[in-house]
């Protein structure tokens, strides 16, 4: 089997993208601070203007120093990969698995990444040759291992800065972060009993998303009334520690959604793909050279369709409805297919977005990708 490139060549188009976007905004700003020059004489209070000109000039050079270099590690990721592609060529006969490994390498490496293992990550970068840095992703993942921390230590500090950072990117694309964030800190005055202190952070906090969050907004402000001892058993709704762990998941998500990497690891995805393959009908018994025997694979290998089938119907999983010439298929880029009739009726009802029930992905009609199945 030959393994795909996969999605890790997006990664530092997309954030050259977004940096560029970036000095424009600060472009902008020079040029209408410098449009404001011939008015300095106007008035007793040039001089002053003029140095406050000056301040904001110099906070607008640092900001193009630092986007500069961020373009220059973007531009030499980018050179990595396009080498990389150059000097993939073609397996020498007998010499496949030699072929791709660096490819399994990579997998590996992202998997660790996205696990949090940055150790074990960084140690097989250094084992995997030169060049192996710079087209994995770990600058995208390290700044968010701080914020990370936080959450398993119980604390929104550091997740809330990191949102605050990226609050355009996280408004655009209907994020309820934020919203989930602030409402773990609410619990937690709650959970601590200090009523008021939660009464006023909801006010300012909580109010605001009350128009697209009303439903769990009525369900945090219930706790309220909890009984102390209520508010002491952690093991079960909103008090649950689950809901951090939950919270982590949901920072992930957004960070592979803000840098256009699919949400489940491509290492995972290669595994699956693999054991589709070898999914037996459950009457076949399977010896020990069948990955299918050890729990693992198993675990993995749950839910995914049989090898063998004597008849196929593809049925749409939220309308239940099967997918064929008159209801065709349609692809997410998180690789959920869905029918057409059931996304269309989503994107209707949601200003053009359709949402996967499955991972919570979000994205416009217009990205759905059509699916010829034969």
């Amino acid at each position: 089997m030959r393994l795909c490139p996969s999605t890790w060549n997006q990664v530092p188009y997309e954030t050259l993208k977004r940096t560029t976007r970036e000095r424009k905004y600060v472009l902008d700003d020079i040029y209408k601070i410098l449009a404001a020059l011939p008015t300095l004489a106007e008035g007793t209070d040039g001089a002053q203007k003029l140095q406050d000109m000056a301040s904001a000039l110099q906070h607008l050079k640092t900001k193009l120093e630092g986007i500069a270099e961020a373009e220059r590690g973007d531009l030499s990721r980018l050179l990595a990969r396009v080498r990389y592609l150059r000097r993939v060529g073609q397996p020498e006969a007998g010499r496949l698995i030699d072929w791709n490994r660096p490819r399994i390498n990579r997998l590996v490496i992202d998997y660790l990444l996205r696990r949090g293992y940055r150790q074990s990550a960084l140690h097989l970068i250094q084992t995997s040759g030169p060049g192996s840095e710079e087209v994995a992703d770990g600058h995208i993942f390290q700044p968010i291992q701080s914020v990370i921390a936080g959450l398993e230590q119980h604390r929104c500090t550091e997740a809330l800065a990191w949102c605050r950072v990226h609050e355009a990117r996280l408004a655009k694309a209907r994020s309820s972060l934020v919203f989930r964030l602030r409402k773990q800190e609410f619990i937690e005055l709650v959970r601590g009993g200090d009523t008021h202190a939660a009464i006023r952070y909801a006010r300012r906090h909580l109010a605001p998303w009350a128009a697209t969050q009303m439903g769990e907004m009525q369900a945090a402000a219930a706790t309220l009334a909890f009984p102390g001892d209520a508010r002491a058993r952690r093991g079960t709704g909103l008090f649950a520690d689950s809901q951090w762990q939950e919270l982590v998941e949901a920072l992930k998500q957004e960070v592979y959604r803000l840098y256009s990497l699919p949400p489940i690891s491509p290492l995972t995805i290669h595994l699956q793909a693999g054991l589709a393959a070898l999914n037996a009908p459950l009457h076949v018994q399977r010896s020990r050279a069948d990955p299918l025997h050890l729990a693992t694979y198993a675990g993995l290998a749950e839910g995914l369709p049989r090898a063998k089938h004597s008849h196929s119907h593809l049925i749409c999983a939220i309308s239940h409805v099967p997918m064929d010439e008159h209801n065709p298929p349609l692809v997410m880029k998180n690789g959920h297919v869905y029918g057409q009739a059931a996304l269309r009726a989503q994107a209707d009802r949601d200003d053009g977005v359709v949402t996967c029930p499955v991972t919570g992905y979000r994205c416009e009609y217009s990205e759905l990708k059509r699916a010829y199945i034969s």
